[in-house]
């Protein structure tokens, strides 16, 4: 009996620093992602009239868009799916990005990486719209 309740000590130990290992790469490789995301200066006026789709996902955050242009003008960005863990504040973004038709916007505090998610899900509709 000691020897099973050794046993299983030493495999739930072993489970749990594989467990927080992956953990910490996890989170390691989102920040890196978020640190090296980078964001283009939007051509609107090549963007066709239509509702264009587009994703982003960091690894830990993952969105994706739909977004409508109508005479060279974002008029409407809908979040489709935004897997955020705390980052939801993040989807007011959006707003932002209407009013100054561009992505170049501030993100919202306490929820960068999930703000900069989204906006490269926007800028990859654009994109992808040509």
């Amino acid at each position: 009996m000691k020897k099973i309740s050794k046993i299983l000590v030493i495999a739930l130990v072993i489970l749990s620093i594989i467990t927080t290992t992956a953990l910490f790469k996890s989170i390691r490789n989102y920040n890196a992602f978020i640190d090296h995301l980078t964001l283009s200066t939007l051509q609107l006026n090549t963007v066709p009239n239509g509702t264009h789709a587009g994703s982003s996902d960091s690894g830990i955050v993952r969105v994706k868009v739909d977004v409508t242009v109508k005479d060279h003008r974002i008029t409407k960005v809908q979040i489709l799916e935004h897997i955020n863990g705390k980052g939801k504040a993040a989807e007011s973004i959006i707003d932002a990005v209407i009013q100054k038709q561009n992505i170049q916007v501030d993100t919202i505090t306490g929820a960068t990486g999930s703000s900069k998610v989204i906006l490269k899900a926007i800028e990859n509709a654009l994109i992808t719209a040509h």
